[in-house]
C-alpha cells in the first residue's frame, strides 16, 4: 500500500488497491511482509548476531562449550600446508604431531592385525601338518605289523615290504612339512608379539601427543571428537 497521498498512476503497486501515492510508486518501507529485512534467520552470519563470533554459525568448532574447552585446539583447522611447517612447540605444531600420532597408531594397529591373521593361518598349517605325521605314522605301524605276519607266515613279503617302505617316505614327508610348518609359526608368533609392541608404543604416543596438543588436560569425548573432526580424522 502507498504511503502518502498523490495521483496513482496503477503502473508500480504490486496490487492496485485504487489509492494515490505522492510520485506513483511505492516505497515499500510499511508493507506488512517486509521485502529484505525479515527477522527470521535466513541461515547466514552477518557477523554481528547473537551466534558465534567466528562468523561460521557454530559450525566450525562445535557449540561453546565445546570450543571452550578445546581452546587453542580449535587451530586444528589449519591448511595442511600450515600444519606441516608449523613450530613443534606451537599450538598447530602439536596439532600436526598429534595427527601424525594418529596415523602412525592406525597403521600399526593394522599390522599388528594382519600379524595376528598370520599367526592363526599358521597354527592352522601346523596343526594340519601334526595331524598328517599321526596318520603317517600310524599307516606305517600297520605296514609294519602286515610284513611282520607275512614274514611270521613264510609268505612272500614283496608286497608288504613295499608297503613299509612307502609308509616310510610318507612319514617322513609329513615330518619334514611338519618341522617347516613349526618354523613358520614360531616365525609368526614371534612376528605377532613384535608388532603388538609396535602398536601398543605407538598407542601411547598417540595419547602422549594429545596430551601434549591439550595441554596435559583429558578432555570430554564430545571435544575430542570435535578436536579429530577438526583434524579430519
Amino acid at each position: 500500500k502507498p504511503t502518502a497521498t498523490g495521483t496513482d498512476d496503477n503502473s508500480t503497486d504490486a496490487v492496485d488497491d485504487g489509492k494515490p501515492t505522492a510520485t506513483g510508486t511505492d516505497d515499500n518501507s510499511t508493507d506488512a511482509v517486509d521485502d529484505g529485512t525479515d527477522a527470521t534467520d535466513d541461515g547466514t552470519d552477518d557477523g554481528a548476531g547473537a551466534g558465534d563470533s567466528d562468523g561460521t554459525d557454530g559450525t566450525a568448532t562445535g557449540n561453546g562449550a565445546t570450543a571452550s574447552e578445546l581452546k587453542g585446539m580449535n587451530s586444528a583447522h589449519a591448511s595442511p600446508n600450515a600444519l606441516i611447517h608449523a613450530s613443534a612447540t606451537s599450538q598447530v605444531g602439536k596439532n600436526a604431531a598429534y595427527l601424525a600420532s594418529t596415523t602412525e597408531a592406525a597403521a600399526a594397529s593394522a599390522a599388528t592385525a594382519q600379524s595376528e591373521q598370520a599367526l592363526l593361518d599358521a597354527t592352522g598349517t601346523l596343526a594340519s601338518a601334526e595331524g598328517s605325521v599321526t596318520v603317517a605314522t600310524d599307516a606305517l605301524t600297520e605296514a609294519q605289523i602286515a610284513l611282520q605276519t607275512a614274514i611270521d607266515g613264510g609268505l612272500d613279503t614283496t608286497a608288504a615290504q613295499a608297503t613299509v617302505d612307502a609308509a616310510t617316505l610318507d612319514l617322513a614327508t609329513a615330518t619334514a612339512a611338519e618341522s617347516a610348518a613349526q618354523l613358520a609359526f614360531d616365525a609368526a608368533s614371534q612376528a605377532a608379539v613384535a608388532a603388538q609392541a609396535v602398536a601398543d608404543a605407538a598407542a601411547q604416543a598417540e595419547t602422549d601427543a594429545l596430551l601434549a596438543a591439550s595441554g596435559g588436560r583429558d578432555l570430554s569425548p564430545e571435544a575430542l571428537a570435535a578436536y579429530r573432526a577438526l583434524l579430519g580424522l
